[in-house]
């Protein structure tokens, strides 16, 4: 039949109802939920590629010398095939320039639009950030497995950008 699901924590008892029946759990409801884990989850062996980065307030299309250039490519391809690939940038923006870390501040939050586009009230550097990663990814990897954004965020000169495969962005809830 059908219920209502709730739960209840008070001191170090809790309990759930769920269809109509109360189940109350010891003082650790953790570890009765981890009992219970694979009625809810399921586990599988994925590739992760985490690429951290301090560009020192450059901007992609300032790069030079085969070093900065060969960069992206270079780390993108040390991996064959990562189901997830993870950019944490730093030094987005010249942290020194009060006016720029104070635009990043007030308008870093609405950085995204209702589509999880990039929004135009995002700076400029941060813009051209994500597309240059987009790019790279595009590039260097196999074109018969694409890859999407699925989070980006920007906080004060910091660009986090998390693309996953298409085949796997189907399965993340």
């Amino acid at each position: 039949g059908s219920g209502t699901a709730y739960w209840a924590s008070t001191g170090s008892v809790s309990a759930y109802v769920l269809r109509g029946r109360t189940r109350v759990l010891t003082a650790h409801p953790e570890q009765e939920l981890l009992k219970r884990e694979t009625e809810f989850s399921t586990f599988r062996h994925m590739t992760l590629l985490i690429v951290s980065w301090n560009v020192d307030s450059a901007k992609p299309d300032a790069l030079t010398g085969a070093e900065n250039i060969d960069f992206l490519h270079n780390v993108l391809q040390s991996m064959d095939r990562p189901d997830i690939i993870a950019f944490g940038l730093q030094e987005l923006i010249d942290l020194e320039s009060r006016k720029m870390a104070a635009k990043t501040v007030l308008l870093g939050g609405k950085n995204k639009g209702p589509d999880g586009s990039i929004s135009q009230k995002v700076s400029t550097s941060y813009k051209k950030w994500h597309d240059r990663l987009g790019s790279a990814v595009r590039t260097a990897m196999p074109t018969d497995e694409p890859y999407s954004v699925i989070h980006m965020e920007s906080l004060v000169g910091l660009f986090t950008c998390v693309l996953v495969k298409n085949t796997e962005k189907i399965r993340l809830k």
